[in-house]
């Protein structure tokens, strides 16, 4: 929002998906942003001198917060927890795009490339009550709970 002329700009239209989290360099420069998309985390850094996203990191596979930009807005510190690794401090230095986790006790680098185990998503859409005969469910029709859950 334009505080001098109350003109609302939307930043993030084009991304169909909840923004989880964001954060704005001391400098005004730049908008980090965190979109859930299907449960995962994606990272985003909007330049708002250029009216642009930059070109993300390639993470692995995870759920990514804490963000904050350094003083001088060059580099953005992070968390992601993957489902292989807890919590840990990544660092994207935006001017050159190279992204690395703070963590002296793992080496990281053969699991940037999404090589680690990844879970599988799953969508569902509710539906009605499900019931099943008595043939289908092998329970004793003659149980309370048997008569709630299939028809006898």
């Amino acid at each position: 929002m334009d505080l001098a002329t109350g003109k609302v700009t939307p930043l993030t239209d084009h991304i169909k998906w909840d923004i989880d989290e964001f954060v704005l360099s001391r400098d005004g420069r730049y908008l980090a942003y965190i979109a859930n998309e299907d449960g995962a985390s994606r990272l985003g850094v909007m330049d708002l001198v250029q009216h642009a996203d930059t070109i993300p990191p390639k993470l692995p596979f995870g759920v990514i917060g804490s963000l904050d930009f350094d003083p001088a807005g060059k580099r953005l510190a992070f968390s992601l927890q993957t489902p292989s690794a807890p919590y840990d401090v990544w660092v994207w230095t935006l001017a050159d795009g190279g992204v690395r986790a703070l963590d002296g006790k793992r080496d990281r680098a053969a699991r940037r490339d999404g090589s680690s185990s990844r879970p599988t998503l799953v969508h569902y859409r509710p539906s009605t009550r499900a019931t099943a005969s008595r043939a289908d469910s092998g329970l004793d029709c003659t149980s309370p709970r048997a008569q709630d859950r299939i028809r006898c």
